[in-house]
């Protein structure tokens, strides 16, 4: 038998026919190839004909492999199980809500900076095969915009951004969500009065939740003279707390850290204020991943400068949000505050700093929050 399946093999060779038998799947007698890293095929073992099988996109598969696809960008993604498959893990990360910018006040008037944005909800669960039917899409969500600088010659409140959306794996057809990474929660804008900083963006605690929560809250980190944001809290089903963004510091100090998180996203910095001396002052620090390792946020901007950008986490099997945008600096008369730093993945912008008027200055815009992430693990 063995000596005919070998003649079989340099017949259909002999004639290019041999790349038809391999993309068909059988059970070849009695040992089959073992395709090492499933990305070439292995030498075959003398005086033995086997065959391997591939995918419908010509990889190959063995069992014991994995396949792992990555959704890095906003969209709607379909999603076909690769056959043999018997198992996957579904990861998505919601997006990171937007920093408040900071407020703009006459010169011997306290204006605190804006919020820092929260971050997003990281969620992961396993997935027989045979759940995967219907119309599979994934959904990952952009992050939320920091809130427009305040300009022209009078005394405003800063303007709030915009929350996270959640990232969903789903069926479209029937309705029914597998998973889900709820949105980090909107920053408020910088206040005018004295003691009164804006509200750092909520946590989301709950993976249901379609879109971050309303700005400000003890919780958040928010309070008449602003805080730090609240640090992400792990639970029981795979999940990560994400990191709550700071709130914007009142009565003219300086902004403060946001919130730390594990495999959520953490929360941004607030901006950094004014004081009745005049004095201005740098903003806050975005909040760190503490997971393996402590990988910083971006760094909060001196006086008149930019916070830092958040960012991206190198990730493999699961995914891991970004670190949080810093909160920028105050400004005096003159010049323009700095502007938030955008969120790393799933992570909140920081906050913009406050700025005392003139005709020409303008207050720190709030950074971006970071867009979601998911990922899906194929087990064969």
């Amino acid at each position: 038998m063995s000596a005919l399946l070998a003649v079989l093999g340099f017949i259909l060779s002999f004639f290019g026919l041999d790349n038809l038998i391999a993309q068909t799947a059988y059970d070849p007698k009695p040992v089959a190839l073992v395709c090492a890293y499933n990305s070439v095929i292995p030498t075959p073992v003398a005086g033995m004909f086997s065959m391997v099988q591939c995918d419908s996109a010509g990889r190959l598969i063995t069992n014991g492999t994995v396949n792992i696809i990555t959704y890095s960008t906003p969209g709607t993604f379909s999603y076909t199980p690769s056959p043999r498959v018997k198992m996957v893990q579904v990861s998505v990360l919601g997006g990171g809500g937007g920093g408040g910018s900071g407020a703009l006040q006459a010169s011997g008037s306290a204006c605190s900076g804006g919020g820092g944005g929260g971050g997003g909800f990281r969620s992961s669960d396993f997935l027989p095969a045979s759940a995967l039917t219907g119309t599979l899409q994934m959904i990952i969500s952009a992050g939320g915009t920091g809130g427009n600088a305040v300009t022209g010659g009078a005394a405003a409140a800063g303007n709030n951004g915009t929350a996270g959306l959640r990232s969903i794996f789903w069926d479209s057809t029937s309705g029914n969500v597998f998973i889900q990474g709820g949105g980090g929660g909107f920053a408020a804008g910088g206040q005018l009065a004295a003691n009164s900083g804006g509200g750092g963006g909520a946590t989301t605690n709950s993976a249901g939740n379609a879109s971050g929560s309303t700005a400000g809250g003890p919780a958040a980190g928010g309070g008449a003279s602003g805080g730090a944001g609240a640090v992400g809290a792990s639970n029981l089903i795979g999940s990560f707390g994400a990191g709550g963004g700071g709130a914007g510091g009142g009565n003219g100090v300086a902004g403060f850290a946001a919130g730390n998180a594990g495999l959520s996203g953490a929360g941004g910095g607030s901006g950094g204020g004014v004081s009745v001396t005049p004095t201005a002052f740098a903003g806050g620090n975005g909040g760190q991943i503490v997971y393996n390792s402590v990988i910083a946020g971006g760094a909060g901007g001196a006086v008149n400068t930019s916070g830092n950008n958040g960012a991206a986490i190198p990730y493999g099997i699961p995914i891991a949000g970004g670190t949080g945008g810093g909160g920028g600096g105050g400004s005096l008369s003159g010049t323009v505050a700095g502007s938030g730093g955008n969120g790393g993945p799933g992570a909140g912008g920081g906050g913009g700093g406050c700025a005392v008027y003139t005709t020409t200055n303008t207050s720190g815009a709030g950074g971006n929050g970071g867009a979601g992430l998911g990922q899906i693990v194929e087990y064969f």
